[in-house]
């Protein structure tokens, strides 16, 4: 975070909170650095209303501890439509949702909880698709929205393993995401089928596909 000057004292920080272990460990972090760096922290959630009870336990979880830590919390509804691919609709949704929050309340920066499985995922979703060579980069650590606005993604280095270790050290409370286990869904595929085979054959495939990023 100091070295890539993601944030700064007194920056107004929109945390984008799903309540997997990845954002709310992110977001118990900030907590612990929010006196040394005068943040002010608010919080996004977007409840997808597509696994019957377990969106609503979700939203719950992160409500009960943004109360207990003083943050001010913003819920999004989004509700899927047949005719159109779910993932890009609800991540097409969330952007802007968390955009307009981040207007709506002035913060400079939207901070999102995407981690190294994520970036090797993407880059890998990239070329099975097709892209061009800033797509075949995947996601960046800094993006600039506009003069006033930023994404920030601190998490980008570390792995999930550690993410979730970091969790359990710190008795932080999170939900898995049940959706993850289908392979329904291209990016769930390749999370649960693929990267596994290629770490067979190259057990630090995750520092390769970062290489092949930087």
């Amino acid at each position: 975070i100091v070295q890539n000057k993601l944030i700064s004292i007194n920056d107004h920080l929109l945390v984008g909170v799903s309540g997997g272990p990845d954002s709310m460990g992110l977001l118990y972090f900030l907590v612990t650095i929010r006196e040394k760096y005068n943040l002010y922290i608010s919080v996004a959630h977007v409840n997808h209303h597509t696994r019957q009870n377990e969106n609503q336990i979700e939203q719950d979880m992160i409500e009960k501890f943004c109360e207990e830590n003083k943050i001010p919390y913003y819920i999004g509804h989004f509700r899927k439509n047949k005719n159109k691919n779910f993932h890009d609709e609800a991540r097409s949704f969330r952007y802007r949702f968390f955009f307009n929050v981040a207007r709506k309340i002035d913060a400079n920066k939207i901070v999102l909880a995407h981690h190294q499985d994520d970036q090797v995922e993407t880059i890998l979703f990239k070329i099975t698709r097709g892209n061009n060579i800033k797509g075949y980069m995947g996601m960046e650590k800094i993006v600039e929205i506009n003069d006033n606005i930023s994404i920030i993604r601190p998490l980008l280095d570390f792995t999930k393993e550690e993410i979730v270790n970091y969790c359990k050290e710190n008795d932080i409370p999170y939900r898995i995401d049940s959706s993850n286990l289908s392979n329904k869904y291209t990016r769930n595929h390749i999370r649960n089928n693929i990267i596994p085979l290629f770490k067979e054959i190259q057990p630090d495939f995750n520092g390769k596909i970062m290489q092949f990023h930087e």
